[in-house]
């Protein structure tokens, strides 16, 4: 449920942003519309960019994000069909971000301008990096099925007392 919420608040804010924007420009025209994170990945987040011009953006745009000292020059893979947004996603630890600590992200759409001239000015976030979602597995199939096999051996073994104690 809390992942559910997680993402319908990201998906609100991401609309917030978003729609106020979405008002058409003749031609290209490329817009921040913020940063975000899936729910239940933690390992990853989002860089939305918008078109909110009337021409689509066949190729790749892209654009830079700093964050934690390290830089990644990116792209948003095209097509970017006028009013539109699509995020691109990158690992936290591509930056060296540890889970539970904040950051600043600084996005620049299209920096050398090879898109087009009509982009935002570059922006900063603010994102806090998010521990591991309760209930994820890091470990092997073969771990799991030890594991699975071993709460099986101790479920016989309590039901084999509740037995000898007549409660069952």
């Amino acid at each position: 449920m809390k992942n559910k919420l997680m993402y319908a608040g990201v998906v609100a804010a991401f609309l917030a942003a978003a729609i106020p924007a979405l008002a058409a420009t003749t031609g290209i025209a490329l817009r921040h519309a913020g940063i975000g994170q899936k729910a239940g990945d933690t390992a990853n987040f989002g860089v939305a960019i918008c078109n909110n011009g009337t021409q689509t953006i066949s190729g790749s745009t892209p654009f830079t994000v700093t964050a934690n000292g390290h830089t990644a020059n990116v792209v948003v893979v095209g097509p970017l069909a006028g009013g539109s947004c699509k995020y691109t996603y990158l690992a936290y630890s591509s930056f060296g971000m540890a889970a539970g600590a904040t950051y600043s992200v600084n996005v620049s759409i299209d920096p050398s301008h090879t898109v087009t001239s009509n982009v935002d000015a570059p922006a900063v976030y603010s994102l806090k990096v998010p521990g591991q979602v309760l209930g994820a597995s890091a470990v092997s199939d073969a771990e799991r099925q030890s594991m699975l096999d071993q709460l099986a051996s101790m479920a016989a073994i309590l039901h084999n007392l509740l037995v000898k104690l007549g409660l069952e």
